[in-house]
């Protein structure tokens, strides 16, 4: 959630359509458990918080 809070304007850019900003939550979340998280948890986690990006 702090990453996601922090990056308020990267959350925008890919709800407004920019689906490859999604690797970027991923990686920042990697990067902040220091690589001890399941990627599968991580990706379903962003998923449920971030939810689809717009279908431009």
């Amino acid at each position: 959630a702090a990453i996601v809070a922090a990056n308020a304007d990267k959350v925008d850019q890919y709800r407004g359509g920019k689906a490859a900003l999604f690797g970027f939550f991923v990686g920042q979340t990697m990067k902040a458990m220091g690589g001890k998280a399941s990627p599968a948890v991580v990706n379903d986690r962003l998923k449920a918080v971030l939810g689809e990006p717009a279908v431009i």
